[in-house]
Order: structure tokens, then sequence, then C-alpha cells
């Protein structure tokens, strides 16, 4: 499961481009190979879709990993208790 389908309940399959591993090929390949530009700019749109979606996650996950920090659960909280 993806960032994106644990915090904001969206997934890739919608993309063109649905993992890290092919942004990155993808990437290479229009910046150092010998491609059209009309498919250069292609991949562009879809790498920004997919990395903007990505980021997206990564951002609610540490939004989220922030609230726990300044407000532990209550377990938490009763399990480490200064002494």
């Amino acid at each position: 499961m993806n960032s994106c389908a644990i915090t904001i309940g969206k997934g890739y399959e919608h993309l063109t481009i649905q993992e890290g591993g092919t942004a990155s090929r993808e990437f290479l390949r229009v910046t150092y190979g010998q491609v059209p530009a009309a498919e250069r700019r292609r991949v562009r749109r879809d790498l920004e879709e997919y990395c903007s979606l990505d980021t997206l996650g990564m951002v609610q996950i540490v939004d989220q990993l922030k609230r726990l920090i300044a407000y532990p659960p209550p377990s938490y909280r009763q399990n480490h208790e200064k002494k």
C-alpha cells in the first residue's frame, strides 16, 4: 500500500506513472536519452502528477507524526510518565 492510500485514500492507479522506480527511470530516460520533445513534455506532466501525489502523502504522514508527538495517546502517556 502506498503512502497516499494510507493518508488520503488515494492511490496511484489512475496515473500513468504509479511507483517510484518507474518515475526514476522515466526521469532519466527523458533527461538523458534521445526523446522527442512531445514525449518529454508528456512524461514531465506524468512525473509532476505522480510526484505531487507522492509528496502530499509524505506531508500528511509528517503532519500525523507531529500530532502524535504533541498529543500522544493516553495509553502512551500512562506507560511513559516520569516517575
